[in-house]
């Protein structure tokens, strides 16, 4: 791949090439399944997955996000040890629910690195209002 700015000439020396590497990550939180039916007054058990590159092997702390216009939808943080790479977290859906076919929970994992710096990661989960 090269760059090109106004001005310069376009040439195949080192200065005016841009090098993209792919790197899969280093930290990522999975969910069975992408979508999740919302059954007003239910709860629903969701299995989490923990993918952990080399040094991340403290703690992660696990919690759901909605966002403000989504009512009606609550989640307790959880851990999972820096020995396991699974967990359940419990979504509870309030008898009335409102804004969740809209806008999706953020579910978001967090943990250490081996200097102590924080590494994040996250994924959607969208819900599906149950009739």
């Amino acid at each position: 791949v090269f760059a090109h700015s106004a001005g310069c000439d376009l040439k195949n020396d080192q200065h005016n090439q841009m090098i993209a590497l792919v790197d899969p990550g280093r930290f990522a939180v999975q969910l069975p399944r992408m979508t999740l039916p919302a059954k007003p007054g239910q709860r629903v058990d969701l299995p989490i997955r923990i993918q952990r590159g080399p040094g991340l092997n403290s703690s992660v702390s696990v919690e759901v996000i909605a966002s403000k216009a989504t009512r009606g939808v609550t989640a307790r943080k959880i851990d999972i040890a820096g020995d396991a790479n699974q967990a359940t977290i419990s979504l509870n859906f309030a008898d009335v629910l409102s804004g969740v076919e809209i806008h999706p929970l953020t579910i978001r994992a967090t943990t250490t690195d081996e200097r102590g710096l924080p590494v994040t990661a996250e994924t959607s989960l969208t819900l599906v209002p149950a009739r």
